[in-house]
C-alpha cells in the first residue's frame, strides 16, 4: 500500500453536517480500496491567500492515508463532481527521499592537453 496526503478546501457556507457528509464519502472510498486513515485534521475556516471566485475564506480538511493506487482516481472523480469543493489535492508521500546525485569530476589532467598558443602579434618573452 502507498501513503497519500489529501487536502480539501470547501466553500465556507457549508454546515458541519454537509462537511461531515463529504468527508464520510472520502472515508468510504478509502475503505473500499482496503485503505486505512493514518491521521486526520480539521483545520476549519481559514482566510485564503487569494480569491477563489468571490470567496475569501474556505473550510480546510487534511488527511493522511494508506491505500491502493486506484483510490486516487476515485477521490479526484468524486471531488470534481461535488459543487461544494473549491480545491482539492491528493499527493503520494515518498517514504524514503532519494539521496542527491553527486557528480564526480576527474582530478587527473586530460590525456592530450591542448598546448597554449600565444596570442597573435604577441612579443615572445625575453630570454
Amino acid at each position: 500500500m502507498k501513503k497519500y496526503e489529501f487536502v480539501v478546501l470547501l466553500v465556507p457556507e457549508l454546515s458541519q453536517e454537509k462537511v461531515e457528509g463529504i468527508l464520510k464519502k472520502v472515508r468510504g472510498i478509502i475503505a473500499n480500496h482496503k485503505g486505512t486513515i493514518l491521521t486526520e485534521d480539521h483545520w476549519g475556516l481559514r482566510k485564503l491567500a487569494y480569491r477563489i471566485g468571490k470567496r475569501i475564506q474556505g473550510i480546510y480538511h487534511f488527511m493522511k492515508f494508506a491505500a491502493e493506487p486506484g483510490v486516487v482516481a476515485d477521490i479526484r472523480r468524486m471531488m470534481s463532481v461535488t459543487d461544494d469543493v473549491m480545491r482539492h489535492s491528493v499527493v503520494r508521500i515518498d517514504v524514503e527521499p532519494k539521496p542527491p546525485r553527486i557528480r564526480r569530476t576527474s582530478s587527473a589532467p586530460a590525456a592530450n592537453p591542448v598546448p597554449q598558443q600565444p596570442p597573435t602579434g604577441a612579443v615572445p618573452p625575453a630570454a
